[in-house]
């Protein structure tokens, strides 16, 4: 055991107060603190403890006891006694504040906290976890179940409920009816009330799109066609109007192809979605199928094949693959429908064939015989 060389640290504050009880309870506390180390060296090789007295009300004291861990116990008594009695005598005398410090031990009290609460230390009136787990999580969860049961079994009742409905109605299942129903045009007219502006719910190609619904409560979309979209109407374009919109489409698929920032792929270029100005100058238009590429990327695959069949190119319509080419086809196609003055989709031909382009591949063949 070694005493020396000492050290003494202490407050330059004097302890403001009764000083007879200010000395009481900071010896109580080191008599405590002797107490707990003698207790525990046996089993503690640390010979280390921590200790917390009430001084007045809500003030506290904080003491500190420990010997290094290879002396005996009777010499860790003695080396703390006498490192106590230093601190109470001449080295900290009335101070708010002090520690001695021998080579074999160490003895601190301050009334703040210089020392965090052991981990795993159970703090007062903590709540027990399973306390936790079982009044609080569990009930939160029955009620959680019941919640989803009972919407379960509203949204079933609900669905049987609509199933009879339409049983009565239609007489049995309305996905294996409606494609066998034949409406006339009175029948539409007043589902929709002789097609209404307050039912027209949007635009597409060649006509407006109408709500309406039957006498027995059956609900229908209308598209009615545009009265002067007939095809019959390509009479009206000079053939100086009609090299126009080739031209101005074939400048919109170059500038998605070549001149944009980004390479863009159309995948539905159709009649329906080139727009004319006052002027005849032709936009394209509705990108909702176009895919961005990468400038040096030749062909895409996809398994999702979207778009209108008759101006999709073979390769896109079968296998999923597109490319610049796959614009070039549909814009083939339209080119056809602009010069011949019919439609690739409606069209009914000889000799059974039933496109366009297959009926101009057939001319082409048989010229070059």
């Amino acid at each position: 055991m070694e005493e020396s060389p000492s050290w003494c640290v202490k407050d330059s504050l004097d302890y403001k107060g009764s000083f007879d009880g200010f000395n009481k309870k900071l010896s109580s506390l080191m008599v405590n603190l002797l107490t707990e180390v003698n207790k525990a060296s046996p089993r503690n090789a640390t010979k280390f403890v921590l200790r917390r007295s009430i001084f007045f009300e809500d003030k506290f004291l904080n003491g500190l006891a420990q010997c290094i861990p290879h002396i005996s116990n009777d010499n860790c008594m003695k080396c703390l006694k006498d490192a106590i009695d230093y601190l109470q005598t001449s080295c900290a005398r009335g101070k708010i504040r002090g520690s001695v410090l021998y080579p074999s031990c160490i003895v601190r009290y301050d009334p703040y906290p210089f020392f965090a609460q052991p981990i795993g230390a159970k703090k007062k009136n903590e709540p027990d976890p399973f306390f936790i787990i079982f009044h609080i999580v569990a009930p939160v969860m029955v009620v959680s179940v019941t919640v989803f049961l009972f919407a379960y079994y509203v949204l079933c009742r609900r669905a049987r409920k609509n199933l009879k409905y339409h049983k009565e109605n239609f007489g049995g299942d309305i996905s294996s009816e409606v494609n066998t129903l034949q409406f006339d045009f009175n029948m539409i007219r007043l589902a929709t009330n002789k097609f209404s502006d307050d039912n027209k719910i949007g635009e597409g190609g060649f006509g407006d799109v109408y709500k309406g619904m039957f006498p027995n409560g059956f609900e229908i979309a209308v598209k009615r066609l545009i009265r002067n979209s007939s095809p019959e109407n390509h009479k009206k374009l000079t053939w100086h109007a009609r090299y126009k919109i080739i031209r101005g489409i074939a400048r919109g698929i170059l500038y998605l192809h070549e001149d944009s920032h980004l390479k863009i792929i159309h995948c539905d270029l159709k009649p329906s979605n080139i727009l004319l100005d006052d002027k005849m100058n032709a936009k394209i238009s509705d990108f909702g199928l176009a895919r961005i590429v990468a400038i040096d990327q030749m062909q895409g695959n996809t398994s999702i094949i979207a778009g209108t069949y008759g101006y999709m190119s073979p390769e896109y319509a079968m296998l999923g693959q597109f490319s610049e080419k796959s614009d070039v086809f549909s814009f083939g196609v339209i080119i056809l429908e602009i010069v011949s003055g019919k439609r690739n989709i409606d069209y009914n031909g000889v000799n059974s064939i039933d496109d366009l382009v297959s009926h101009v591949s057939l001319l082409v063949d048989f010229n070059s015989c």
